[in-house]
């Protein structure tokens, strides 16, 4: 990953910018219409299954037409087999068919070895115009499946285009239990049994639209769209111990020469989680992380051990399964465990059991009475804390004795700090530029992005990024960052002493010049528009700064009581300005305690006073002084 994207997305969130009026879509707003859809499924007892899509879409705006003149479909073609059936354009009442023999079905990209091969079917549809309706009937026949005896799946209204008219059936050989959020009543859902078969259809009974338009910062939660759920199975665990026999197969193999070393050097670590990231840093110098969770074999299941280490390249499943095994032959109690990856999980209240809830594998270790959640796909190595895109979620835990749908450790404020300290010397003859010398500490997760960052990147973009996160880059006129070492993958605190000379950082005022504290970046999502706002707000992730900047020789014109503090459930904070003895000091403390706030919080009168509080305290502020250090601040010394 770019350090500077990471840098930026971890520490500061300089990328983004005020929110804007959310709203949802109206059919006016979108460009492609689904005029119809219909869907057959017939499940059997092993748990393949048939299903037979029929659906129609409509051009509504010129846009549109881009979207359906070529349309993908994508598949597994060691698992599924996907025949076209009917495909044509209606415009004016006039059909104009798709020639099913210029269709093609192509491999995707050549596959790596040991992983399946995706497939696509392109369709060029003729005479695709404004209002011009799209017509596509296909059949798709899954004979292998992740997991056998077990089906799963999720139906979704609406959250893509407006859906004028739909309906499902589900024929199935096994039971199954479903749940929905038929929030709006826009659904029929009717459950029945016929014959030993197990039945189920969901009738759209009205148009439906839940497209977000115009909104920055967005936290979906599911209780927002109409769906329905349906598994056969009820609870977790059963489907853990479908699982599991796959796992511990290649998991209790012997371990190859590679491993065997690995895990000689790691047993002379003093503590487990010395131990864990010994492990997985040797592996990420050895084994080439792929980012793919499709399908080996048919099953979510790991390569044999030899293969990964003789490829020398691995998914999450393969690096995790690598993981326990070596974890376990040093005696440290390690299970696989799937999770949804992501720095915005979409937040759900459907619990059944489904394997569309994951998209990602890592390992939960067992430390005493608490879990370490590690991630060994990452360059660097943090056992002794966890990723924020694994953090706060489910997680399926293969423990071969008893799997389970567990919780993964949630950040806090106290598990990654900033610390800066900045001297800024303004000179009575060079207005507008200001000489900033000082020190950044970093310490937990906030000091993730470099770690290994000298085998990824240069010095220059190195330097690059720590003074982008320091100032607005565009202002910097020339910098220098100290000397560092940043060799190892394992996550340490860091420091760095910088210094930089920075140009408009000062204004004109009718009581003298003026020194600026711009609104800090994180800060001003906090002040994002929220009266009409239809998501949650996502915010940065828990983090505490603080910050002191000190301009020598200098004294603040006007009330020097000029602190504030501000405590809330989202966001703790406190700024004293004050005359000293050297000059004007400023301290911050910013405590950023959770990484999203409920839409139901947002529209509360108690954030709207914490909103007032926030601009108060840290909206863009001029501080107006004059060179020299008052006689009242000298007597402070």
């Amino acid at each position: 990953m770019n350090l500077f994207r990471n840098l930026i997305c971890i520490l500061f969130m300089l990328s983004l910018i005020s929110g804007a009026e959310g709203r949802w879509a109206t059919p006016a707003d979108l460009d492609v219409a689904m005029a119809s859809y219909y869907r057959d499924i017939q499940i059997h007892k092993d748990g393949t299954y048939v299903e037979t899509i029929e659906q129609i879409m409509q051009v509504t705006k010129e846009s549109g037409k881009d979207q359906l003149v070529s349309y993908p479909l994508t598949y597994n073609a060691k698992s599924t087999t996907l025949k076209l059936l009917e495909a044509k354009t209606i415009l004016n009442g006039v059909e104009y068919p798709v020639d099913l023999t210029q269709v093609e079905s192509k491999p995707l990209a050549s596959s790596p070895k040991g992983f399946d091969q995706l497939y696509q079917l392109l369709i060029a549809f003729p005479q695709v115009a404004l209002d011009a309706k799209v017509y596509l009937k296909y059949q798709r026949t899954v004979n292998e499946v992740p997991v056998a005896g077990f089906f799963a799946t999720d139906f979704v209204f609406g959250t893509d285009m407006l859906w004028q008219e739909s309906q499902v059936h589900i024929d199935s050989e096994l039971p199954f239990f479903v749940k929905a959020n038929n929030v709006g009543g826009y659904l029929e859902i009717t459950q029945t049994e016929a014959q030993n078969h197990h039945l189920l259809d969901i009738k759209l009974k009205e148009p439906v639209i839940k497209v977000v338009l115009d909104e920055q910062y967005m936290g979906f939660d599911g209780k927002l769209f109409p769906w329905v759920t349906l598994s056969t199975l009820e609870t977790w665990s059963p489907l853990g111990e479908k699982i599991v026999p796959e796992y511990e197969r290649v998991i209790q193999q012997p371990l190859p020469d590679l491993y065997e070393t690995i895990a000689k050097e790691a047993a002379v670590k003093p503590t487990t989680i010395e131990k864990i990231n010994a492990v997985t840093s040797r592996l990420a110098e050895n084994i080439t992380y792929m980012g793919d969770w499709r399908t080996i074999e048919g099953a979510y299941i790991p390569r044999n051990l030899a293969e990964i280490v003789k490829t020398k390249i691995g998914d999450c499943k393969d690096l995790s399964a690598s993981t326990v095994a070596i974890l376990r032959r040093l005696g440290i109690t390690a299970h696989v465990a799937l999770v949804s990856r992501g720095m915005q999980p979409y937040d759900s209240p459907n619990n059944l059991p489904t394997l569309g809830a994951f998209n990602h594998a890592f390992v939960a270790v067992q430390d005493n009475l608490q879990y370490l959640w590690v991630d060994p796909t990452n360059f660097s190595s943090f056992a002794q804390g966890i990723y924020p895109d694994v953090a706060n979620r489910p997680a399926l835990v293969l423990d071969p004795k008893k799997p389970a749908l567990l919780h993964t450790t949630a950040l806090s404020a106290i598990d990654a700090e900033i610390t800066f300290s900045k001297t800024v010397t303004l000179k009575k003859d060079q207005f507008d530029i200001a000489y900033v010398a000082g020190e950044i500490s970093l310490k937990g997760a906030s000091a993730l992005p470099f770690a290994g960052a000298d085998l990824r990147f240069s010095k220059e973009t190195i330097d690059h990024a720590l003074v982008s996160a320091l100032s607005d880059i565009t202002r910097v006129i020339k910098w220098n960052i100290g000397n560092y070492n940043l060799i190892s993958r394992i996550v340490s605190d860091l420091k760095f002493n910088f210094n930089f000379v920075e140009k408009h950082t000062q204004m004109k005022t009718t009581a003298g010049n003026g020194f600026l504290l711009p609104t800090p970046p994180q800060v001003s999502v906090l002040l994002t528009k929220t009266d009409d706002r239809v998501t949650d707000l996502v915010t940065s992730d828990p983090v505490t700064i603080h910050e002191e900047i000190l301009l020598p020789n200098t004294t603040m014109v006007g009330s020097e009581n000029s602190s504030c503090k501000i405590e809330s459930p989202w966001f703790s904070a406190e700024r004293k300005i004050s005359n000293t003895s050297t000059g004007i000091q400023v301290l911050d403390e910013l405590i950023f305690k959770t990484n999203k706030i409920d839409n139901n919080e947002l529209k509360s009168l108690e954030f709207a006073k914490f909103q007032s509080q926030v601009f108060s305290c840290f909206g863009d502020t001029a501080l107006v002084y004059h060179y020299g250090i008052s006689s009242a601040a000298k007597s402070k010394q």
